[in-house]
């Protein structure tokens, strides 16, 4: 999380007004343990100016390097990219990443 605040912080004004995207891996096998995560993310982007959360997925039981292909969330994570992927912003902490989307 403190990757995500340091990376993004200097670029605040840049972010605003933003479509954001939530896609987390993990070992856990269901969502809810990974919520205490996505609600510090939340947190931190609540306070970018204009920002909507459009969407989460779950990468759930991805415990080695590979798990996540042909994981529902791998292929939904595919689709929100076709759809939006020349207006996307990564930001890739450790397993958990946030995708910053333009407003349309």
């Amino acid at each position: 999380m403190k990757t995500v605040i340091d990376r993004t912080y200097p670029r605040n004004l840049e972010m605003s007004n933003k479509v954001i995207y939530f896609i987390m891996t993990a070992v856990a096998a269901s969502k809810q343990a990974m919520e205490r995560t996505l609600d510090g993310f939340r947190a931190f982007t609540s306070l970018l100016r204009g920002a909507k959360e459009k969407g989460v997925i779950y990468g759930t039981g991805a415990w080695t390097v590979g798990d996540i292909k042909g994981n529902e969330a791998m292929n939904r994570a595919r689709e929100i990219g076709k759809s939006d992927l020349n207006r996307i912003a990564y930001v890739q902490p450790l397993k958990t990443f946030v995708l910053l989307c333009k407003e349309e």
